[in-house]
């Protein structure tokens, strides 16, 4: 793979993950949600999406709410995290 290639695929990679970041930050407008609640309304894996949250986060894009709700799979209480005012 040349350069040039690489450049290319990571340009697509970024803009691909940029747009998820879109569509996530869409549904955490909608109100308070976990990061497996986010990812399913998304379309996409949980694995895709809770560093996807984790990033959000830190950017102060979402703040965690202090609530807890169970995952469907787990059972499991995780983070309720809700859009920032901003």
């Amino acid at each position: 793979m040349t350069h040039r290639n690489s450049l290319a695929a990571y340009d697509f990679v970024a803009t691909g993950r940029e747009l998820w970041l879109m569509r996530a930050l869409e549904v955490f407008s909608r109100g308070g949600m976990t990061a497996d609640m986010c990812a399913e309304a998304i379309g996409k894996t949980v694995l895709y999406t809770r560093p996807l949250v984790c990033e959000m986060a830190q950017l102060g894009y979402i703040y965690d709410t202090g609530f807890g709700r169970k995952n469907k799979e787990s059972g499991k209480m995780a983070a309720v995290w809700d859009l920032t005012d901003f």
